[in-house]
């Protein structure tokens, strides 16, 4: 072992555990010392402070995935993330909460400046280059693709054997984690809108896309099948369709009217 260079030891390839250790080098700008890091902790705690010398856009995690010619079987995804609560004999194993993954973005400090955005997370679905609806046939085209910026599954792995057991509360959950304790008492800043469609956030810095279509009712485009988000100057109209939701744990039905009945 002593006498083998590193590239001379025998390949693992995707056999890796969390209990493999790797060698590393420790304060190699200062006094550089040979060590052993396991796998789970090496990737468990990189942990990076940005200064002036980062460059511009950098992440501490960069992954990018590129399929080659021909067609490619199941998903292809530069990130892929499964966390499993699986008990089921013996005593309870409970956990508080459990999610596939955890994102967080911190802001504070009186000095520290934003002079775009901030988000908890940003999800960017890019379609350029040339793309073309015959390849990627979309409804808008009355294709069977489809597109969206996010997609989110509540599944059930076993649905072809049994049905489900537990019911699932909601899609989406929103919460106001700086707001007030109880329902109906917004703090001094509180979540302003519930939903914001299209703004032109960093226009100073050159970013002047971002609008949803819209357009006021009497343009004909705005009718089914359209280009046409939002439509304004609509005239008022008894709804026929209800979606049903929950605000501060008090159910409401959001009241809809179908594409056809619009005026």
């Amino acid at each position: 072992m002593a006498d083998k260079k590193m590239t001379d030891l025998t390949d693992l390839s995707t056999g890796v555990a969390s209990d493999d250790i790797v060698h590393i080098v420790d304060d190699p700008s200062g006094s550089p010392v040979n060590k052993k890091v396991s796998v789970f902790n090496l990737f468990g705690n990189i942990n990076h402070t940005s200064n002036s010398g980062d460059a511009t856009g950098r992440s501490l995690v960069s992954t990018t995935i590129s399929t080659g010619v021909g067609t490619t079987a199941g998903d292809v995804a530069s990130l892929n993330s499964q966390t499993t609560h699986d008990h089921r004999t013996g005593d309870a194993n409970s956990v508080v909460n459990i999610y596939g993954a955890k994102i967080d973005a911190n802001l504070s400090g009186s000095n520290s400046v934003v002079t775009t955005v901030a988000a908890g997370a940003k999800i960017t679905l890019n379609m350029t280059n040339g793309l073309i609806a015959a390849n990627v046939n979309t409804s808008y085209t009355e294709g069977a693709a489809r597109a969206y910026g996010l997609m989110i599954d509540i599944n059930d792995s076993a649905k072809a054997t049994s049905a489900r057991a537990t019911k699932p509360d909601a899609f989406i959950s929103m919460r106001d984690q700086g707001g007030y304790t109880a329902a109906n008492h917004p703090s001094a800043q509180a979540v302003h809108y519930f939903v914001e469609l299209g703004s032109g956030e960093g226009a100073a810095s050159g970013n002047t896309d971002g609008y949803v279509a819209a357009s006021v009712a009497a343009n004909t485009t705005a009718r089914d099948s359209n280009l046409i988000m939002f439509a304004t100057s609509t005239a008022d109209i008894t709804s026929n369709a209800r979606l049903r939701m929950k605000v501060n744990g008090t159910e409401y039905w959001l009241l809809a009217t179908a594409n056809g009945h619009l005026s």
